[in-house]
């Protein structure tokens, strides 16, 4: 049996300046010929979205100056407000080649179907913090996801239960780790600066007079003495160079806890009690 095709409203001129259909009771697709005009002026008054990855505007402004573009039939979609809402990337990317190119684009889509739209690219955790308006958008991810682990005793586990999406409702519930992330930064030659937001946070938390002075301590080395315990530890993993695996990251991290709980309660830092590895991670004191 045939199928009816509905049709193709007209076009006419959009408030940002681009070209939509008429009526935008119902979603819609047209084929568009697209100019670098037309992206650009979708680019300007685009919904709020990740942040644009240059190496992949760059890859496909260059596929589109070689004649690679292809009709595959991926659309960009613009939302009932004439902003688009996918295709960021081609857009600037068609801006960037200066050259018209042919595709469907898919006018009056509720705006409010967005989170649920695929983008090509799977948004990361810092992605959904940065479309927050979160600065240090990756880092804080990072430190989220640490401070999760350590709340739920998985300090071990490169993988978690917590997703992408739920990275937002968790961070309101530890506001104060935006406010470590400048410190976690300063000793990232000894620590990842997401494990060590959170340390910080945690050790704000109990101290915050020492914790600043025991991360200033670690960032530059002034003021400590060899049989202080954050020296111990200084020490040892700048000598040991940056760590690249997630146990070697656990190891620093308990280290460092074990050399604060030291230093809080006045003993010196425990022999024997570098390997961050067993299952029970030390507390923050």
């Amino acid at each position: 049996m045939a199928t009816a095709t509905r049709p193709l409203p007209a076009m006419s001129e959009a408030l940002n300046g681009t070209h939509g259909p008429t009526s935008q009771d119902k979603p819609t697709a047209q084929l568009v010929s697209v100019s670098p005009a037309m992206a650009r002026d979708w680019l300007a008054t685009r919904h709020a979205n990740r942040p644009l990855s240059q190496q992949r505007v760059k890859r496909i402004a260059a596929a589109i100056k070689a004649g690679l573009w292809a009709l595959n039939g991926q659309p960009l979609i613009v939302c009932e407000h004439n902003q688009l809402i996918d295709g960021q990337h081609r857009c600037a990317a068609i801006e960037q080649a200066g050259i018209n190119v042919q595709t469907l684009v898919v006018f009056g889509v509720d705006v409010r179907t967005f989170p649920t739209v695929d983008q090509g690219k799977k948004r990361s955790g810092g992605d959904v913090l940065a479309i927050a308006g979160h600065a240090q958008a990756q880092t804080l991810a990072s430190a989220l996801r640490w401070c999760w682990r350590y709340e739920h005793q998985q300090m071990l586990s490169a993988s978690i239960a917590m997703e992408d999406h739920e990275l937002p409702a968790f961070l309101e519930q530890h506001r104060g780790i935006m406010s470590s992330l400048s410190w976690g930064l300063s000793i990232k030659t000894l620590l990842p600066p997401g494990a060590a937001t959170m340390l910080h946070m945690k050790m704000h938390t109990h101290d915050p007079g020492l914790a600043k002075a025991v991360f200033m301590a670690l960032a530059s080395g002034l003021e400590l003495t060899a049989s202080d315990p954050v020296y111990l530890v200084r020490e040892r993993y700048i000598a040991m160079g940056r760590a690249l695996f997630h146990t070697a990251v656990v190891e620093r991290a308990a280290a460092l806890v074990r050399a604060w709980n030291a230093r809080r309660g006045g003993r010196p830092l425990p022999q024997g009690k570098w390997a961050g590895t067993s299952a029970h991670f030390p507390t923050v004191e």
